[in-house]
């Protein structure tokens, strides 16, 4: 759609925001129901919730300051996180202009191809977590991500761009 008419952004980014915002309205309506002694623990309402937030920021600070190896794996994963996302819209610019890729082609690779890499690939490395344990597996999809970013520059068409966007779905089931 945006190779055609590239000013439909300015319906299309409202339209997916109204698509998110009910989305999640009806997350909203699903009736949840906790144990007797989680709600009567944290109580209900504004203030319960206030509470429930202040006590998982003082956990979590709580458990950076204690334990280094986890403080230096969260700032790398913050580091990566950032990097990696601050890169994602340069990307499709780059391969536009450069590659000579469409909208339509990087829509594919990363909305299709990518989840779909993601999804297959999950369960086995969930198993995999388990025999390796979680810095060895981040390590190597970390490390795999590489191949993402060295498969890039040497996309010529489709194809090649949806390789690159499974090795990549493939390393964030590892990641996460």
């Amino acid at each position: 759609l945006l190779d055609h008419d590239p000013s439909a952004l300015r319906w299309l980014f409202p339209l997916a925001a109204l698509a998110g915002i009910g989305g999640h309205l009806l997350l909203a309506r699903i009736r949840w129901r906790a144990p007797r002694a989680a709600v009567a623990a944290g109580g209900r309402g504004l203030k319960a919730a206030g509470r429930a937030v202040a006590r998982t920021w003082r956990d979590m600070l709580g458990l950076i300051r204690k334990d280094p190896a986890f403080r230096t794996y969260e700032a790398g994963f913050m580091l990566y996180g950032f990097g990696l996302n601050m890169s994602a819209s340069v990307l499709v610019l780059v391969g536009e202009g450069a590659l000579g890729l469409s909208y339509d082609d990087w829509t594919w690779a990363s909305g299709v191809v990518n989840p779909l890499a993601y999804l297959f690939t999950i369960a086995l490395l969930g198993r995999l977590l388990d025999r390796m344990g979680v810095v060895r597996l981040c390590t190597l999809s970390f490390g795999l991500l590489g191949i993402y970013f060295a498969a890039l520059p040497l996309v010529n068409g489709f194809v090649m761009l949806a390789v690159t966007y499974a090795v990549f779905g493939v390393c964030m089931a590892g990641v996460n």
